[in-house]
């Protein structure tokens, strides 16, 4: 005790030096200064569009919305969105019009959905909305967000779509059981369209995508036509095209005369639907040719149910399958039944394609080819097959273009009469250059 009577004076002015040092310190410590976090760039564009399709002046009920993106995005994103059908500036629960439906993202092609609500009266409403009229959207694309008005725009496509009946295939592969690996998209591929007064195109226009695809990756496009309005000619005559459509017996022999003429390495195979343990297996099989790096062409049939026979058929060219975090099935492709982009759909365990605009459709076969090897460009000269009596007039050039008013492609040629319409459910009686088929109870009249 003595002693530290004795040291005290010395002990705590030190003490309190050191406390003023420690005190010093603390507040002149360099604090850690946190990188700014980027602001995420908003990828939604502005020029959102309702389209509503008219067959010949009669609506189909079906809506899209087709949102425009302003980047590419290497990875597939999440699109939800809701309409403010109430006008009431709220967004319900019920207005929800996509939800969480996984597509790929390209710059330079929107993204097209057909409106699902749980409610049915907002869908009529939404049909019963005036031309040019707008309704408030919210729209959410991954970490993007984006509020504004969106305006309904008509689209006619009597003139394109409107094809008869007649598809039929068997299946060349046996279907695997392993799930296929997604999500998968090819990028870039041509959304050719519709020709005015060339009705029921669609096979041939599918084909045309996957084929300038290939030809561009693979780099053969000097054995192709010289624009892509030729390629769909050449390949109309290989199809035995009619105004009807196409027949499905010859889609897999037309597209391999044309490789063969054009000297193409190319393997050419067709896969059938195939039902196990009561499930649709043809979603599986179009991912796994992707995921292959083939091109996928699926021809769709307009049915009202499963097992009922088919009214008409549509080909389509497939870019892209993937799944939501609730395991539903999605399919996204070209259309030449519709406006340039990218369509994606459900697809229900039965192979429906959930909403789709002209009608209730169900997948039915696919078409895949792939670039097998490459040989030396012939020097020869390439002779195409001799010219139709009625030579069509060209609106596409070599790379995809808009369509006119309506882009609708025609399918199958089958021989039976489109059903007008209904007001609930869009009969599959579209006229768009690939068409779906009237049933084969009618002999066909094909409209002017």
């Amino acid at each position: 005790m003595d002693q530290f009577k004795k040291y005290r004076k010395q002990i705590i002015p030190a003490l309190v030096i050191l406390a003023l040092i420690f005190g010093f310190t603390f507040l002149l410590r360099k604090k850690s200064v946190s990188k700014p976090k980027k602001t995420p760039v908003n990828i939604i564009g502005s020029n959102v569009l309702l389209y509503q399709f008219f067959h010949n002046k009669k609506p189909f009920e079906s809506i899209l919305i087709s949102v425009p993106v302003l980047q590419d995005l290497k990875n597939s994103s999440s699109f939800t969105i809701d309409l403010d059908m109430n006008a009431d500036d709220k967004f319900e629960p019920n207005e929800r019009a996509v939800d969480s439906v996984p597509a790929p993202i390209e710059k330079n092609l929107p993204n097209t959905f057909p409106v699902t609500f749980t409610d049915s009266k907002l869908l009529k409403k939404l049909a019963g909305l005036p031309k040019e009229g707008k309704v408030k959207v919210k729209i959410k694309v991954g970490e993007s967000m984006k509020e504004l008005k969106v305006k309904k725009v008509n689209v006619e496509i009597g003139e394109i779509f409107n094809p008869m009946p007649g598809f039929s295939g068997s299946s060349l592969e046996i279907p695997s059981t392993s799930e296929a690996r997604v999500p998968v998209f090819h990028k870039s591929v041509p959304d050719l369209n519709g020709r005015r007064g060339k009705p029921n195109e669609c096979v041939q226009i599918s084909l045309a995508n996957s084929l300038l695809w290939l030809a561009k990756k693979y780099k053969f496009e000097d054995k192709m036509p010289a624009t892509s309005d030729d390629l769909i000619d050449e390949l109309a005559k290989d199809l035995k095209w009619t105004k009807n459509g196409v027949k499905n017996e010859n889609i897999l022999a037309g597209k391999e005369a044309f490789a063969k003429r054009r000297k193409l390495s190319l393997k050419n195979k067709k896969i059938d639907n195939q039902i196990v343990e009561g499930e649709s297996q043809l979603w599986n099989r179009i991912a796994e040719e992707l995921n292959a790096g083939e091109d996928v062409e699926l021809l769709i049939d307009f049915k009202q149910s499963p097992k009922a026979k088919a009214e008409k058929g549509h080909a389509v060219t497939v870019v892209a399958a993937n799944k939501n975090k609730k395991g539903k099935k999605f399919l996204t492709f070209h259309d030449p039944a519709t406006k340039e982009g990218n369509d994606t759909y459900e697809v229900d365990r039965n192979g429906q394609i959930i909403n789709y605009p002209f009608g209730i459709t169900y997948t039915n076969f696919i078409i895949s080819e792939s670039y097998v090897n490459i040989s030396p460009t012939p020097t020869a000269s390439i002779t195409p097959p001799p010219t139709p009596t009625s030579k069509p007039n060209p609106t596409n050039t070599q790379s995809p273009t808009s369509p006119p008013s309506s882009t609708p492609t025609s399918g199958p040629t089958y021989t039976l009469t489109p059903t007008p319409p209904i007001t609930s459910t869009p009969s599959p009686t579209v006229s768009s250059s690939q068409s779906p088929t009237p049933s084969p109870t009618t002999t066909i009249t094909p409209t002017p």
